[in-house]
């Protein structure tokens, strides 16, 4: 039984990773930002009134911590813009804003 090495398997994600990004970036009228995770500019979409970050994997859930959400939340508003979180579990993507975003939304 052959196994793929891990590094090809960490490549194959961020190709992934980076499809799911420019998708989002495109459908938002958005510009990925170059090395998002590694630089000092934070987020993985930047919007004109939001940073996005974009999540994804093929399992059937996605954990998602506080400090994930407190973290996208303080680097958005370092830039004085608003934060959201795409996620994507085997090719079903919702959208993760602010309670106070999603009210302003149905009031608009």
């Amino acid at each position: 039984m052959s196994r793929t090495p891990k590094f090809n398997l960490e490549k194959t994600y961020q190709k992934k990773s980076l499809f799911q990004e420019k998708k989002i970036a495109k459908e938002f009228s958005g510009k990925v930002v170059s090395g998002s995770g590694r630089g000092f500019i934070k987020g993985d979409v930047d919007l004109k009134d939001y940073k996005i970050e974009c999540k994804q994997t093929e399992k059937e859930s996605y954990t998602l911590k506080l400090a994930t959400l407190q973290k996208i939340k303080r680097e958005a508003s370092v830039e004085g813009k608003k934060f959201a979180m795409i996620i994507e579990i085997d090719g079903f993507e919702v959208a993760v804003i602010s309670k106070k975003d999603f009210q302003d939304f149905l009031t608009f």
